[in-house]
């Protein structure tokens, strides 16, 4: 009887490793990578806009607007990216269906599967895209809690802009930026350096600025993990922050000696 008890144990053991192996082994490939070549430099893919293989009709999702502002977002897709066959069941029948979503939002914030967004302006009429490169955008906030100490009126993007894990894809695997621009579109521009992760941000409204964390991958063995180096950083948003955003590093390391 005991040597069946050990036998059930040691199963339900091997079980539960094997479950945590699994979870382990999805998280490595979730991570974010970098290539390097034999001297050890990133290997820099010669354009988003090249190397990547995004296929399907560009879509269109329907129009946001924020509160305080007279500017309508249209989000775009691209329907080799969005299209999926998922399994659904009710009380009356069950099939499948293709999910055609490119966007939510809620108060002050889209997320979605973006590779652009249009902006059209309701005073005027007109219209301009973010971008004319080719990215993934991934969330977009609205600094709402900003404009009210100070009107400015800023858009904060997280960005997929690069194929640094190499495999002609922007996805999750690929390294992800934060941008900002102005509510209309323009002044788009990249806050973190290049092949630098940002890991955490936030807004400080009350000092009218934007802080944030990022990752650097120091041991260049291609992913992100604690051996790597951090850095902090803040930038001032005010209604003067029209032209290119200066970024301003910081850290207490004369306190920690």
């Amino acid at each position: 009887m005991l040597e069946k008890s050990q036998q059930v144990f040691m199963s339900r053991f091997l079980i539960l490793a094997l479950v945590i192996v699994g979870m382990a082994s999805c998280l490595q490939r979730d991570r974010p990578t970098l290539v390097y070549d034999d001297q050890g430099d990133v290997v820099i893919p010669a354009s988003a806009n090249d190397s990547t293989n995004i296929s399907g009709e560009v879509v269109f999702d329907l129009p946001i607007k924020f509160d305080t502002v007279n500017i309508l977002l249209h989000p775009v897709g691209q329907l080799g990216q969005l299209a999926y066959k998922g399994k659904f069941r009710s009380d009356y029948k069950s099939g499948s269906q293709t999910n055609f979503s490119i966007s939510q939002s809620w108060e002050n914030s889209i997320s979605g599967l973006m590779s652009n967004v249009i902006f059209e302006d309701l005073r005027t009429g007109s219209r301009r895209p973010l971008t004319e490169e080719k990215i993934e955008i991934r969330k977009i906030h609205f600094t709402n809690e900003l404009s009210q100490v100070n009107d400015a009126k800023f858009l904060i993007y997280q960005v997929i802009d690069s194929d640094t894990n190499q495999d002609k894809r922007l996805n999750d695997k690929d390294i992800k930026s934060l941008y900002i621009s102005q509510i209309d579109g323009s002044g788009f521009q990249k806050l973190n350096k290049d092949f630098t992760e940002v890991i955490a941000w936030k807004i400080l409204p009350i000092l009218e600025r934007l802080y944030f964390r990022t990752v650097e991958d120091t041991n260049k063995n291609g992913i992100f993990d604690k051996e790597d180096s951090f850095a902090n950083f803040y930038c001032q948003l005010n209604t003067n922050s029209t032209d290119k955003i200066s970024i301003q590093s910081y850290d207490f390391l004369e306190f920690t000696q």
